[in-house]
């Protein structure tokens, strides 16, 4: 398959305003400084429901005027029941090592292609996962993985096993006070990243753990809030 024909099969993954990627994801033009790479929750792997989601992320992230990389994720990566099997996820234990640098490599060469079509350097990303997104994103804090400008957690929690510098990384994450599973997971995160001596941001909003506009509105403001700095060129983990 040629890589226009690549990019025009992922046309009907991408709502109003996205522009498909090569790899399964969908990307929206930003003029402001920093780019977001955004991970979904668990998926049916249905199309309307990638669309929906990213229909949380439009509207803040027009308002910033930031880019946006949107991937989607892989089926068979929620395999604790069978009937997720077929949901695009993304990894969230550490046996998962082999599929987690496929993913990194995704993000290094998602932005790169954002890049050529934008015809300017973006700096290393700000990684915003949600939900199961949002576990993978705390795989994503080890050292040595990702070159990165910062990290948002919505909703989600830390994998067990995960050990973070003494180097913190720019954090935000964001809770829903009526969320009895997700929230003491992010409240757990919260202590474990200020006992490696980061100090993360903390939003608790209101309302359960399901998405809402207002969750991307405290992302944006976050990331136009941070110092974006040229992305490393040697590749996409930190030095």
């Amino acid at each position: 398959m040629t890589l226009l024909a690549l990019v025009l099969s992922q046309v009907s993954l991408c709502p109003s305003g996205w522009e498909p990627l090569s790899s399964p994801g969908c990307f929206k033009r930003g003029t402001n400084a920093g780019v977001v790479v955004y991970l979904h929750g668990m998926m049916a792997p249905n199309e309307k429901a990638f669309t929906r989601e990213l229909g949380f992320v439009a509207p803040a992230a027009t308002k910033a005027g930031m880019t946006v990389v949107a991937l989607r994720g892989t089926p068979g990566l929620c395999d604790w029941a069978a009937e997720y099997k077929d949901w695009w996820c993304w990894p969230t234990v550490k046996t998962r090592e082999a599929e987690t640098m496929a993913i990194v490599g995704r993000i290094g060469e998602a932005v790169t292609e954002v890049e050529t079509r934008l015809e300017r350097t973006l700096p290393a990303p700000l990684v915003v996962g949600y939900s199961n997104g949002g576990y993978f994103t705390s795989l994503l804090m080890e050292p040595e993985r990702l070159a990165v400008t910062g990290f948002v957690v919505l909703h989600g929690g830390l994998v067990t096993g995960v050990t973070v510098e003494e180097r913190p990384k720019p954090t935000l994450l964001i809770a829903a006070e009526g969320d009895t599973i997700q929230r003491p997971a992010m409240e757990t995160f919260r202590a474990a990243l200020e006992q490696k001596k980061w100090s993360p941001a903390y939003v608790l909003r209101k309302k359960e753990h399901p998405l809402e506009l207002e969750d991307f509105e405290h992302v944006m403001a976050f990331a136009r809030r941070l110092t974006w700095r040229e992305r490393p060129r040697a590749g996409v983990t930190a030095p």
